[in-house]
């Protein structure tokens, strides 16, 4: 395959994702049922948001806990929303979530083995920042999935935003992907859409960020019944931003 490992497994979350399940498939993901109130140690923490023009990712004005101030979310965020297709909104429907957990008797304001970050909206969630250090309990996948359920009908989601990608991804991102398409990251900041179906929107899925998109969109979904059919690319202050773009599959189309 042209991009390895990152293409093979990316094919195969495709594969699950677009396909109806069935008995010994492989498939190892099964449908998510967590809920927001059983996060439990993740110890979720909602902020009110507004929208600022000239940020680059979301900023906290306090980033100790209790985090009682209000979330300041970049304006370009609304654009990508309404570029996905999802419905208008009102910024007081826009949510700031920090769900973070720490590894017993670490300082309580600073030491985090699994964080998520991230800001929900009607059809969106943005990610922020979000890591697994601890492997066990909760998937990343699976706080979002309750993060937006929370909030928002599961089957508004049209759209998932990743404000700055994972070292795995990114490096997948600059030293591969853009220089096998003749491509010079950062690439003034373009965007560039890679479609479903093709090599390079397989490798994507098959990266770290890919992988928990991919995950969310499984564990939160019956199978065959959505897709993911674009991924966005681009450069912005250093950072990797990615786009996926998800749209229901009509029964009669499976």
């Amino acid at each position: 395959m042209q991009y390895g490992v990152h293409q093979q497994t990316g094919r195969q979350l495709q594969h699950w994702i677009e396909t109806p399940a069935t008995p010994g498939d492989g498939c190892p993901v099964r449908p998510c049922a967590l809920k927001f109130r059983n996060l439990g140690d993740w110890q979720p923490v909602t902020l009110p948001c507004k929208f600022h023009p000239r940020l680059i990712q979301s900023r906290d004005l306090d980033r100790i806990p209790p985090y009682t101030q209000t979330a300041e979310i970049p304006l370009k965020f609304r654009e990508e929303a309404e570029k996905a297709g999802t419905r208008k909104f009102n910024d007081n429907e826009v949510k700031k979530v920090i769900a973070a957990k720490r590894a017993p008797g670490a300082d309580p304001t600073i030491c985090y083995t699994n964080c998520v970050e991230c800001c929900v909206l009607p059809g969106g969630i943005f990610i922020d920042s979000m890591f697994r250090n601890n492997m066990g309990g909760f998937f990343v996948s699976e706080v979002l999935k309750a993060v937006y359920e929370e909030y928002f009908v599961l089957e508004s989601l049209k759209t998932v935003l990743v404000v700055d990608s994972t070292v795995e991804t990114k490096e997948f991102v600059k030293n591969q992907l853009y220089p096998m398409k003749g491509l010079r990251w950062p690439d003034g900041g373009v965007q560039r859409s890679w479609v479903n179906g093709k090599p390079e929107f397989e490798a994507l899925l098959g990266t770290k960020v890919g992988r928990v998109v991919a995950r969310l969109v499984l564990g939160a979904f019956e199978r065959g019944s959505k897709r993911i059919y674009n991924i966005v690319t681009w450069g912005n202050a250093g950072r990797v931003q990615m786009r996926f773009d998800i749209q229901h599959v009509p029964k009669r189309a499976r």
